[in-house]
């Protein structure tokens, strides 16, 4: 295993085809599940529909060969809807 760095990583927004919610706009968050077990959400947006803009950072240790599933949900009173997820490597996030 590599050494360990100090990641920051932005979640700016998400771009979703079609709006989940019948009536009204979708409340999305979204959530960083890091393989060594940490878990990381962002603010739920109210009303933002298909283009949620979060524009929050988290910081923590990650290794280059580690990978960050990125999920996003529609918040929801009964149960949070699943919208869809993307897994990275840290190493594809590094510039």
């Amino acid at each position: 295993m590599s050494t360990p760095i100090i990641l920051t990583i932005k979640v700016v927004r998400a771009e979703m085809k079609q709006d989940a919610d019948f009536f009204g706009k979708m409340d999305p968050f979204c959530v960083l599940n890091h393989e060594q077990g940490n878990e990381y959400r962002t603010n739920t947006k109210d009303e933002a529909g298909k283009t949620p803009r979060w524009n929050q950072k988290f910081e923590f240790k990650a290794y280059l060969e580690d990978s960050i599933t990125f999920s996003v949900y529609d918040e929801d009173t009964m149960q949070n809807e699943y919208l869809g997820s993307s897994t990275r490597e840290v190493s594809e996030l590094i510039d």
